[in-house]
């Protein structure tokens, strides 16, 4: 298919959509087989011959195998179990890298393949009312830094860190055999793999939710069939991704890695009893050295029990949190003249993936 759009920067709603859809059907008939290739049936162990296993029925005739599928540029079918799948991504038929939840579009792309598998594979086929077994949700943000930058705030998730992980030059993948994310620099992907460069907008970061089987799509979305997506009402494919998103990263919590506010207190206490009259500096130096540094309103929160046990006057406390105030803003110029990416300023980072891809789907 592939309707060639104008090559212009990201607007808002070229910002999210469907990037990958698998749905299924058994509204079929097949009325020749010669388009299709027909996969055979597999002997399995301890069996002399292959079991001859019917696939379906066309023009009277049974035809047996274990599947039957074609590629096709736009989309791939395929048969197996009685059903007829389709693969496709309603996203990529109109652009390269544009993204779209438009439900016009996307009822002429069924439409456009409800055609093709007619008139090239000999198929008739009722696409409107399909099952939905794959649904990939997915957002695109042009970021202030390199792609890569962001990667510690996402794998440093609790709910992906024992999860298994593919690396790419581009991105990684990680999650289970239900849902996975994937997240990687849009650009430089079809730079890699068409030789197409996207210059504008430059740091593309692609977030997507892939939601592998019915029961992830039941679970975080309202979606069973072609039909409720082609009938969603306006914020329902925003809000599913936001439970799709929250499922795996679980971001919208505090920032992850950050050190816990009874171990500042603790470390505080600590530095003040061993360096009286260094300890603030002291402190400063062991935290610099963690993934992020506590923002000024959470260390003064760790500093209120140095009050309570003597150790901190009212007024001790608050010099003492200007002046982590001043040190702080010092230390962020420092990161930043050491890395013009300021991939070590986690809670920059973390602030801006919450910003672009948690709360713009999750209000809506």
């Amino acid at each position: 298919m592939y309707i060639k759009e104008p090559f212009v920067s990201l607007s808002a709603t070229d910002k999210f959509g469907i990037d990958k859809l698998h749905i299924s059907t058994d509204q079929y008939q097949v009325d020749d087989i010669t388009p299709w290739n027909i996969k055979p049936n597999i002997k399995k162990a301890g069996e002399l011959t292959a079991i001859e296993t019917p696939l379906f029925v066309s023009n009277g005739e049974i035809i047996n195998g274990a599947g039957a599928y074609v590629n096709q540029p736009t989309y791939t079918a395929e048969i197996k179990y009685g059903r007829l799948h389709i693969q496709f991504n309603p996203s990529k038929q109109y652009h390269p890298y544009h993204l779209t939840t438009n439900q016009d579009k996307l009822a002429e792309t069924l439409k456009f393949i409800e055609t093709d598998l007619k008139a090239k594979l000999c198929t008739d086929a009722d696409l409107f009312s399909s099952g939905i077994s794959r649904m990939d949700l997915t957002a695109q943000q042009s970021m202030r830094f390199t792609t890569p930058s962001y990667d510690q705030v996402i794998k440093g998730s609790r709910s992906l860190k024992r999860a298994p992980k593919t690396e790419y030059p581009h991105g990684f993948l990680i999650g289970n055999l239900t849902r996975k994310l994937c997240t990687y620099d849009k650009g430089l992907k079809l730079q890699l793999d068409q030789g197409f460069k996207v210059s504008d907008p430059t740091n593309l970061l692609r977030v997507e939710t892939r939601n592998l089987k019915a029961s992830a799509i039941k679970d975080h979305t309202p979606f069973k069939n072609t039909i409720d997506i082609l009938t969603a009402k306006p914020g329902q494919f925003e809000l599913a991704y936001s439970n799709c998103l929250n499922a795996l990263l679980k971001i919208d919590q505090a920032p992850i890695n950050f050190i816990e506010l009874n171990a500042l207190t603790d470390l505080l206490i600590t530095t003040k009893q061993t360096y009286p009259r260094q300890w603030l500096m002291f402190s400063m130096m062991i935290l610099s050295r963690s993934n992020s540094m506590p923002t000024t309103e959470q260390f003064e929160q760790a500093l209120i029990p140095l009050v309570h046990l003597g150790e901190l006057s009212r007024t001790s406390l608050w010099r003492a949190v200007k002046d982590y105030q001043s040190l702080l803003h010092k230390t962020k110029l420092m990161q930043t003249r050491l890395n013009n990416d300021s991939t070590n300023n986690y809670i920059d980072l973390h602030k801006e993936f919450k910003d672009q891809f948690i709360l713009p789907y999750k209000i809506v």
